[in-house]
């Protein structure tokens, strides 16, 4: 009940007070790195996916649950997140763009998507 005054009923009266900003997420790119590793893995030997499958499912599962977490820790008006009103697009969730954005600007970190370096 506490929570539901403080995120949703006091925001709801009070729309002009301007809100505290929540603790920033905790860092993406360990959680890719583990999934990276974890994917390779399994492609260069498929035997080692019975043995690996909870593994994966515990990342995935961290991911899921960071995107929740930036999502409360966005705590960000439309105009906040560089949207203009050309951007809505039916009952868009800014807090959910938002993190999607922050998981893609992970995904395009050094190393993430594109490898470091080549093999000879």
């Amino acid at each position: 009940m506490v929570w539901l005054l403080h995120n949703y009923y006091l925001p709801t009266l009070n729309p002009a007070q301007e809100l505290a900003p929540a603790a920033p997420p905790r860092p993406l790119l360990p959680i890719l790195k583990s999934y990276k590793d974890i994917m390779k893995t399994i492609t260069r030997d498929v035997a080692l996916l019975p043995r690996y499958k909870p593994k994966l499912i515990t990342v995935l599962r961290d991911l899921e649950r960071w995107i929740a977490e930036c999502k409360v820790a966005a705590n960000v008006a439309a105009g906040e997140v560089g949207f203009g009103s050309e951007y809505i697009i039916g009952n868009a969730d800014f807090k959910e763009i938002w993190a999607l954005e922050s998981f893609c600007d992970g995904l395009a970190a050094n190393g993430m998507l594109v490898p470091l370096a080549k093999k000879s």
